[in-house]
């Protein structure tokens, strides 16, 4: 059943986002494609994210996250922080146009749109904690085609 399981989710369409923190002099950040609104009032959203995953103890530590939501032409930033180049940790912020938010978290300059958030709560299921996240800052992008994620693969629309 667990293959069937995985299988199955491998063809399910997912945005690409890039979840970041800064922590005093710390910053991390990793690709997520387990990210949704939760409530638009107030405004919350929730990401899933493993335990193991080298920005999770960081995040949690921190308190805050931002979810940078890509478009297409941001693939390369997205295999990055997907730890598919040699950059690791804080030198994968050389990938891309990064700037601070208002809570001083990494922001994305290209994302389609980026949210700050403060975490509301933590639910531990399995592997992953599901971070749900209050937002406090939302930065608006320009509109263009998504990047997505789908049997191991970042494409678009097809």
């Amino acid at each position: 059943m667990q293959d069937d399981f995985l299988e199955g989710m491998r063809r399910l369409a997912a945005a690409v986002n890039i979840l970041t923190v800064a922590h005093g002099d710390d910053r991390g950040g990793l690709t997520a494609s387990a990210v949704t609104s939760l409530t638009a009032e107030p405004p919350m959203l929730l990401a899933c994210v493993n335990r193991t995953a080298g920005s999770h103890a960081l995040i949690v530590e921190a308190g805050r996250f931002a979810v940078n939501v890509l478009p297409a032409s941001d693939k390369g930033v997205a295999e990055c922080f997907a730890g598919m180049t040699d950059l690791q940790g804080a030198d994968r912020f050389i990938v891309g146009d990064w700037r601070d938010g208002d809570l001083g978290l990494p922001i994305l300059g290209t994302a389609l749109a980026s949210f700050e958030c403060v975490i509301e709560s933590l639910v531990s299921r399995s592997t992953h904690d599901i971070i749900i996240g209050e937002v406090r800052a939302i930065h608006l992008g320009e509109k263009a085609e998504p990047l997505l994620y789908m049997d191991r693969a970042f494409g678009t629309f097809a």
